[in-house]
């Protein structure tokens, strides 16, 4: 099998949430694309849900030095370092992420979410706005949000109304569907409650 086809065998496993079996097919893809990000970040993915963290981590931290002026890297690392409690070194990726990718509506908001948890309301607040505003923005384009966000590989399992629903499925959706997506957005502000 080639690269390519390692890689997209993994992603059905990850649809069927089959982590340990998608981590040995990138490990593979891996093995014959050695120097491809997505799949290490896709990998490191696996790895987080697999409580595996420091193999997470160093998955992302691979990403981020193969593709470094790709914001969504720093992203989905600070995504990884916040859950590891390291908040500080979560803020540094964060604001790389969004000085990379100003319009990156997320990640001004996981920015704000880590400087609550850190007690810097003000700073907060202030990224809560601009990810409102981008969001509203992009809304009032008439523009798919696909095409200004990238799909997200960092799960916010919210699986609320759709059990039977995949994860891979439920978070596609956040990023493709703008209702979807600014229901995310609620969801994120009010701490990952439902309503």
């Amino acid at each position: 099998m080639t690269a390519e086809q390692f890689y997209q065998a993994a992603q059905e496993a990850i649809e069927k949430e089959n982590y340990t079996r998608a981590v040995e097919l990138l490990t593979k893809a891996i093995e014959q694309a050695p120097s491809n990000a997505n799949y290490y970040s896709h990998r490191g993915v696996c790895y987080f849900h697999l409580k595996e963290m420091d193999k997470s981590l160093a998955d992302m931290d691979k990403s981020v030095e193969l593709d470094p002026e790709y914001g969504y890297r720093y992203s989905s690392r600070a995504y990884i370092k916040a859950a590891k409690g390291d908040l500080q070194a979560a803020v540094d990726d964060y604001q790389k992420a969004v000085d990379l990718d100003p319009e990156d509506s997320v990640s001004y908001n996981n920015l704000g979410l880590v400087q609550e948890k850190m007690g810097y309301e003000s700073k907060a607040r202030s990224n809560f706005e601009k990810a409102d505003k981008l969001a509203e923005l992009l809304e009032g384009t008439g523009v798919d949000s696909s095409e200004k966000i990238e799909p997200r590989n960092i799960q916010q399992e919210i699986n609320e109304e759709k059990k039977e629903q995949t994860f891979s499925k439920i978070f596609k959706s956040v990023f493709t569907d703008k209702q979807t997506f600014k229901e995310f957005i609620q969801f994120i502000k009010r701490g990952f409650k439902s309503k």
